[in-house]
């Protein structure tokens, strides 16, 4: 019982911050009324937390610690800041949309990468 509600604080908390971002990009741009949050809130949220939601269930169906699910997330939501922050900054108006198609890819290879850490992480310290 105690992993289904550490669960649901994990993803509650850090599966938040996508839907912040959403609603500072749509307050940036003109658009947070509710027409327009109804009609691209769900789908933007989903896209975005996509890879948060996907690593909690990956939690909760393997024997992977809540130490390692929450770095995760953290690593994501800072891949989420940085990505957003280089689209406001970097990448033209009018381009922002395509940019988010490498949003995906992003995110699998930090995952990856997090992954192959906690991987060898835990062989070191099977062998010594």
């Amino acid at each position: 019982m105690t992993r289904r509600i550490a669960a649901a604080v994990a993803t509650t908390v850090l599966t938040a911050q996508p839907a912040a971002l959403i609603c500072w990009s749509f307050y940036r741009g003109g658009h947070l009324d509710s027409t327009y949050m109804a009609a691209y809130f769900l789908p933007n949220y989903l896209y975005e937390a996509l890879p948060h939601l996907l690593l909690v269930l990956v939690w909760l169906f393997s024997p992977m610690k809540i130490r390692t699910c929450v770095l995760g997330l953290v690593l994501l939501n800072l891949l989420l800041i940085g990505f957003q922050a280089w689209i406001t900054l970097a990448v033209p108006v009018r381009e922002s949309g395509i940019a988010w198609i490498l949003y995906l890819p992003l995110t699998a290879l930090g995952m990856a990468v997090f992954a192959g850490c906690c991987r060898m992480n835990r062989i070191r310290r099977k062998s010594g």
